[in-house]
């Protein structure tokens, strides 16, 4: 699939996102909290969560073994993959996470 399609089905679901909330909120419908475990997380979600600067957050999502999903061209991670993650490295020898390139 090409870039440009992809683009423009971002922008889609984005449009069909924002019309059901719109619809939702005409018929009086509550939105549904989401499950914050189970949300997707991009880069900036991942600075954010660990205080961490966006080289760091980058070079965590080109480790082999950090917990990645693929979603067209973009690598996003969820918070519950993230914890367990995080709590696999703590149990090593050394509780620090060094980022190096590869």
């Amino acid at each position: 699939m090409s870039e440009g399609a992809l683009l423009l089905l971002d922008r889609l679901l984005d449009e069909v996102t924002s019309l059901r909330k719109e619809v939702q909120e005409l018929k009086g419908i509550p939105a549904v909290a989401p499950n914050v475990e189970d949300e997707s997380m991009d880069v900036q979600a991942v600075m954010d969560y660990l205080g961490v600067g966006s080289y760091a957050a980058r070079e965590l999502f080109k480790r082999k073994d950090f917990p990645t999903i693929r979603i067209g061209k973009k690598l996003r991670t969820t918070r519950k993959l993230l914890d367990k993650w995080l709590e696999e490295q703590s149990k090593t020898e050394k509780t620090y996470l060094r980022v190096v390139n590869r």
